[in-house]
């Protein structure tokens, strides 16, 4: 097991850095990826790793904040995307705890659970650490027990070929022209900070260029509820 936590101190920190990450469930006692360098810091020693969702939850409710990235190694050809498939991260924190995921693409949570029945969990999902990338939430749940949510990007600059947008944080999302892509869109699923906060931030542009009259910055489908 690893342990960050401090009996008279702050918590540490459970450092995650691959190029594309799968978080999902595993029936009993969950492997270590070998694309991961054991830690207490883990590193990415493959084009794509696997992080299950009970390594998480352990490492919550031991007291730590979690922090999930995304890096290039040499060679690989991921796009520095997180994906959420399945994973029922439910944690029982005896005191306040962080989860954060910085993508340098974008962050997908599909079919899964985030969810404290302890202390607050904080949550916290960076996509577009290299400018470009997208948050999608489907038939999912986040319940936070009073911690914050915050759902998009780093500050950055948008360069397309007529004008900048200088300065926005948020997650960005391009398409081609063929389909609409939003920053960030939440279809089927339920967001719940009880007496903490959401906050959601996204942008969208079309090809190499950002039109003002083409928004799709943030999308909340039906069947899908945010309360805080």
């Amino acid at each position: 097991s690893i342990r960050t936590d401090a009996a008279h101190g702050k918590p540490g920190q459970w450092l995650l850095d691959p190029n594309d990450i799968l978080i999902t469930d595993f029936l009993g006692s969950p492997p270590i990826d070998p694309n991961f360098n054991v830690g207490p810091d883990f590193t990415s020693t493959g084009d794509s790793a696997v992080i299950y969702s009970q390594n998480i939850t352990s490492a919550l409710n031991s007291g730590n904040n979690v922090t999930i990235t995304t890096a290039t190694q040499p060679g690989d050809i991921g796009l520095g995307d997180v994906t959420f498939s399945g994973a029922n991260i439910i944690a029982n924190p005896s005191k306040a705890v962080t989860l954060k995921v910085d993508a340098q693409g974008s962050i997908f949570l599909y079919g899964s659970t985030i969810q404290s029945n302890g202390k607050p969990l904080n949550l916290n999902l960076s996509a577009a650490g290299s400018g470009l990338g997208s948050i999608r939430l489907v038939a999912s749940t986040i319940d936070t027990r009073g911690g914050n949510i915050t759902l998009g990007g780093p500050s950055a600059t948008f360069c397309g070929v007529n004008e900048c947008v200088n300065d926005f944080a948020g997650a960005i999302a391009v398409t081609d022209g063929s389909s609409r892509l939003a920053g960030v869109e939440i279809v089927d699923s339920m967001l719940d900070a009880g007496s903490g906060s959401i906050r959601i931030t996204g942008a969208a542009g079309q090809g190499l260029t950002f039109y003002e009259d083409y928004p799709i910055g943030i999308t909340i489908g039906s069947g899908s509820s945010l309360s805080a």
